[in-house]
């Protein structure tokens, strides 16, 4: 009987050691000069984000109630983005997203494109410029959208001393001394000046909306009952909103709505 227990035992062990895996997880971290206006005007707010491979392709976002409305949602498509500008599932990666201040929220998509670049950064071993700083939302197909309180932001990015902001295009604000302003309408051009890598522009068509769509309804959902609930009519196109709801576009309305927030 023992010699049979032995026997079992040392079949159980050998059962054990081939479904035993092992897993060496990569971690890889960068900080960001995220922009952001609250009650007193604009704010330098810093972002630590970090990569971790193998992932769940999902985002996860601390430092709440930093962390304004929108922001977590925004940042799970930023995830996407980076992975398909980089040629990789982004299921492969798991992005996590630290707001490392507690004095002004960074809400909504604004930040959406900065952590765009810096998570294609880490997905491709490249450096991040220190003296730069960017705002602008990142939409699926590697577009930087619109946002609010420009003016404001890149007088704090110039009174932090940083050299060089990012904008979108047609968002230059004027008579802000101290710092270069750069207008950009693509991630490849956000990621050129942040990085001085020239990424090739994805082919078109490969955006899989599966990836997204969920999570833009979310957060569109979101944003639009805090417009409702705090700032009411008037600052938005209610029109075009509810078109582009019902056309599926939630995270372009969502952008505009945040915009009437900030505004």
């Amino acid at each position: 009987m023992r010699k049979i227990l032995l026997i079992l035992a040392a079949l159980a062990a050998v059962v054990l050691a081939a479904t035993w895996q092992t897993y060496t997880v990569k971690l890889a971290s960068t900080e960001i000069n995220a922009l952001a206006v609250g009650p007193t005007g604009g704010a330098v707010l810093p972002i630590k984000v970090t990569l971790l491979t193998p992932g769940d392709g999902r985002a996860y976002v601390a430092g709440v109630p930093e962390a304004g409305e929108g922001f977590g949602p925004s940042a799970q498509i930023a995830l996407y983005v980076a992975a398909r500008y980089s040629g990789r599932p982004y299921t492969n990666y798991t992005a996590l997203l630290r707001v490392l201040a507690s004095d002004t929220q960074v809400g909504g998509p604004s930040a959406s494109g900065y952590i765009t670049v810096a998570l294609f950064a880490l997905m491709n071993n490249l450096t991040l410029r220190g003296d730069m700083a960017m705002t602008g939302i990142i939409l699926p197909d590697g577009l930087v959208g619109p946002v609010g309180g420009v003016s404001q932001k890149v007088s704090a990015a110039a009174e932090k001393g940083i050299k060089t902001v990012l904008v979108p295009m047609g968002e230059a604000p004027g008579g802000v001394s101290g710092v270069r302003v750069v207008e950009i309408g693509t991630l490849e051009d956000a990621i050129y000046y942040l990085t001085g890598y020239r990424v090739q522009t994805p082919p078109p068509g490969a955006v899989d909306d599966s990836a997204f769509r969920d999570v833009s309804r979310n957060l569109f959902n979101a944003i639009y009952s805090y417009y409702n609930q705090t700032v009411g009519k008037g600052y938005v196109n209610v029109a075009v909103i509810e078109r582009l709801k019902a056309e599926g576009k939630y995270y372009t309305a969502a952008s505009l709505i945040y915009q009437g927030i900030v505004q």
